[in-house]
């Protein structure tokens, strides 16, 4: 997408595997309950999704993610916004093999979470390299995770999760809750 994407409910969705997605322009969503980029299903089969955004991808309304992944692993990068007004920036689930799949987040641009998270991910082997900034909450899961934000900055509180996580904090004032396990 190089230009403005705007329906009346999400803006991409789909549960084929192997989704790539770009966005350079803007992608909302229609309004309440709808993410405006929707992948997978509740107890499916797993997919795997590739998305790369340098534009804008705003969830408007409440219960509308940025981006929600429901099965699957997801590669994401970030050099723009991502953000859920009153939800979500990104959300993935772990409805299929729980802790066998892995997710990567890279972000150099800025997440922006609503009323919950800038990002909530479940039990997987989930890894987020934010040399941006994070503004709201992190949830990494259960899961063996990997958070590196010394380049970047976080705005909230930031939870490892049950699993033998690593973080790394950057220079200024940041909250880290390790959980279970060694952290």
């Amino acid at each position: 997408n190089h230009g403005t994407i705007s329906p009346t409910a999400s803006a991409i969705s789909g549960t084929t595997n192997g989704i790539n997605i770009s966005n350079f322009g803007t992608m909302t969503n229609g309004g309440t309950a709808f993410p405006v980029i929707s992948l997978g299903a509740p107890v499916s089969q797993a997919i795997n999704a590739t998305i790369f955004n340098s534009g804008t991808i705003r969830g408007v309304g409440t219960g509308a993610d940025g981006i929600l992944l429901q099965t699957g692993s997801c590669d994401i990068t970030n050099t723009g916004i991502i953000s859920g007004d009153q939800d979500d920036a990104i959300e993935i689930n772990a409805s299929v093999n729980p802790g066998l799949l892995s997710n990567r987040i890279t972000n150099s641009g800025t997440i922006i979470g609503g009323a919950n998270f800038a990002i909530n991910l479940d039990a997987d082997m989930d890894t987020v390299i934010n040399t941006g900034l994070l503004l709201g909450n992190v949830e990494l899961g259960g899961g063996v995770d990997f958070y590196d934000g010394r380049l970047g900055r976080i705005q909230g509180v930031l939870t490892a999760g049950a699993g033998n996580d690593t973080i790394l904090g950057g220079a200024g004032d940041e909250a880290f809750f390790g959980d279970g396990d060694n952290d």
